[in-house]
């Protein structure tokens, strides 16, 4: 399932993420492996990583505005001295599973020191919430284990969710299943869900920001 996202959106999405994300990255780094690095450089690497919300698709394909640029906006604008390089990852249409596949070729032999996380959407249709949770979990423990610190975000509602009701719970318990294992081991969630609406959004809302 494709989604749609529209330059206010990736605006929005990168503001959230940046005021959420912000305290934790500026903070030193623990003195162990690539972060050991980065506190020594004063360098963040920040992988984003995951489907179309992340590569910034929008006008249906023909031109793409990821969060990432905002977001670096951001960085520079309030913070000049912290020193912030992000590499934007996505691909659109994937599903968990093919990210999965390419995510450990993706951070081999790189410094990233920090990755963000958004995927699921085009699992949705196959009604396996399962299924998408457990390949959201070995994203985030992969990255763990390449001692990246992840941040976790969580699938943002879609236009389709007022029409059919199966969809709304199958993306719930995927956020739900996703935030339970982040809670487990520690890694942050950033809930675009909550902070992204659509269904609630008036129509001039809708217009705006999807």
């Amino acid at each position: 399932m494709q989604a749609t996202l529209w330059k206010a959106t990736a605006v929005v999405a990168a503001i959230v993420l940046f005021y959420k994300a912000f305290n934790f990255i500026s903070k030193p780094s623990p003195p162990h492996g690539k972060l050991q690095m980065a506190a020594t450089s004063g360098v963040r690497h920040i992988l984003a990583f995951g489907d179309s919300l992340t590569e910034g698709y929008f006008r249906y394909g023909l031109r793409f505005h990821p969060y990432t640029l905002k977001l670096a906006e951001l960085f520079q604008k309030n913070h000049p001295s912290l020193q912030v390089q992000i590499a934007n990852y996505g691909v659109s249409g994937e599903t968990t599973e093919e990210m999965l596949r390419r995510f450990r070729q993706v951070v081999s032999g790189q410094n990233f020191t920090h990755c963000v996380i958004l995927g699921g959407t085009n699992d949705l249709g196959e009604r396996n919430p399962t299924g998408t949770i457990e390949n959201l979990k070995q994203l985030h423990s992969i990255a763990i284990q390449e001692n990246i610190v992840p941040f976790a975000l969580t699938i943002p509602e879609m236009q389709a969710e007022e029409q059919l009701d199966w969809l709304s719970n199958v993306r719930n318990k995927v956020n739900a299943g996703l935030t339970e294992f982040c809670a487990s081991r520690n890694v942050d969630v950033i809930d675009l869900a909550s902070q992204l609406p659509y269904i609630s959004l008036s129509s001039a809302e809708r217009k705006h920001y999807w």
